[in-house]
């Protein structure tokens, strides 16, 4: 046993008479960190890479951002990739670390421009992997779906899979597009899935405070403060909703061994599956959508801000698009009761109820006090922006499609802001509220994305 083992062992002694073991573990983490940044500095300071061929300069700079973000120095670490993006003329793979921490500091422009000079870069600048440029497209896309530009964010994520076709996270934003714009399969509808039901005409209307945050989307003259309707008839009869339900519950069976996941947030304990996914299903949410819920939106929501609407005069077909199309299932068994209060990232969302056999549930809205219900085959429509939670259910099972929404061409998140400017800079309560964390507009495959560990040096 030499000195260091020795002053270790000390050192573990007094720890372990004054902290608990979690405690003197991150007390020994943020040791670690501390001398990678020393040792990273001091490789930039004697150019350690010019005589150590097992270093390169790039990863120093990674190395030392990496351990700075770790111990919560975030911008600090942004500084030295910015420095590391001018030393090493425009890097790519430092410029899409610097790009990560940028979208995690809130620092979306900057995020944004950094993620294209990546995508540009491909494939003439060699040292730009496929990797690092399906990661940069992809963070891009999800940079404009928080600037609440779903349009563009599409678009970026189509071009990012002809670019790369291999990266699997771009085909499958591409697929998605391709899958709800593409009306070709609706004569392939199962019968006696939809059809049979109402239109949900007149939809009753719940009436918000006016200084609603969520009401800067829609032309106030024409909205008469209402964001959230319940449809008065239904638009899927009970025998059309109990089919949806066999098909998946047969999927789940047959392909996912009965397992129900999550693909929406990783830290949300409900089950649900992306409607894409089941083949027969597809056609069923397009009719769906084209005979019943696009209308019905149009009705509910006349006029946006901008003055457009959400049918295009010139076709007369509905501006509306599927941002995300999922089947939720609340269950007291594995105990997915409910959803928290959040916001969605979608000019407007809708819920469809398929189901009976349970107590409680329907949606919690903050700005009403209370929580809007439907019956089976009713939908519940509001603006996405809107502070909400799945109420709990107290008992059963309860199944529900949840559709996210956006209107083409119609980038919404500059009237959000300036709802909020409008009031000298001083956010309302309820606007408060709303600039909380968004449940929906993060998905797995970008938590990833953010969290990908970069070489390090130890």
């Amino acid at each position: 046993m030499d000195a260091d083992d020795l002053l270790d062992e000390y050192t573990d002694a007094i720890y372990a008479s004054n902290y608990t073991a979690e405690e003197i573990a991150a007390i020994k983490e943020r040791k670690k960190l501390n001398e990678t940044v020393n040792v990273c500095r001091a490789m930039l300071r004697d150019e350690t890479w010019e005589h150590d061929a097992t270093v390169t300069e790039p990863d120093v700079y990674l190395s030392l951002a990496s351990a700075l973000e770790s111990l919560k120095r975030r911008f600090e670490a942004i500084d030295v990739l910015i420095r590391g993006v001018d030393v090493l003329e425009d890097h790519p793979a430092l410029q899409l670390a610097l790009a990560r921490l940028q979208f995690k500091a809130g620092q979306y422009d900057e995020a944004l421009e950094t993620c294209l000079l990546v995508c540009a870069a491909y494939p003439d600048d060699k040292r730009c992997t496929r990797e690092t440029a399906a990661d940069a497209y992809h963070l891009a896309g999800w940079v404009k779906i928080h600037g609440d530009d779903h349009t563009n964010a599409y678009a970026l994520w189509s071009r990012g899979s002809a670019a790369i076709p291999s990266c699997p996270v771009l085909a499958r934003q591409h697929r998605k597009r391709q899958c709800w714009d593409d009306e070709s399969d609706m004569d392939q509808l199962i019968p006696g899935l939809v059809g049979d039901g109402g239109f949900g005409l007149p939809a009753r209307g719940f009436t918000v405070p006016p200084t609603t945050r969520a009401l800067a989307l829609f032309d106030r003259a024409t909205q008469h403060n209402e964001l959230v309707f319940r449809s008065t008839t239904p638009l899927l009869t009970e025998a059309e909703c109990a089919a949806v339900v066999d098909i998946v519950q047969t999927y789940h069976k047959e392909v996912l061994d009965g397992h129900w996941g999550t693909v929406r947030h990783s830290s949300v304990k409900t089950t649900d599956v992306a409607v894409e996914d089941i083949p027969s299903l597809r056609p069923w949410l397009k009719v769906l959508l084209q005979s019943r819920i696009y209308p019905l939106l149009n009705v509910c929501f006349p006029r946006l801000a901008d003055g457009t609407t959400m049918i295009d005069p010139k076709t007369g077909e509905s501006r509306c698009r599927v941002h995300d199309a999922f089947i939720v299932r609340y269950d007291e068994k594995d105990e997915s009761l409910s959803l928290p209060l959040h916001n969605d990232t979608s000019v407007t969302s809708a819920v469809v109820t398929l189901n009976r056999g349970f107590e409680g549930g329907g949606t919690w809205f903050d700005a009403l006090g209370q929580s809007v219900d439907a019956d089976v085959g009713h939908a519940v429509a509001f603006a996405g922006p809107l502070r909400h939670g799945g109420h709990p259910i107290t008992s059963g099972t309860r199944l529900i499609l949840v559709l996210f929404l956006y209107v083409q061409d119609f980038a919404y998140g500059d009237y959000l802001h300036q709802a909020v400017d409008c009031h000298d800079g001083e956010a309302t309560p309820e606007e408060k509220k709303d600039q909380g964390f968004v449940v929906y507009n993060q998905t797995v495959e970008l938590v990833a994305t953010l969290n990908q560990q970069t070489n390090t040096i130890t």
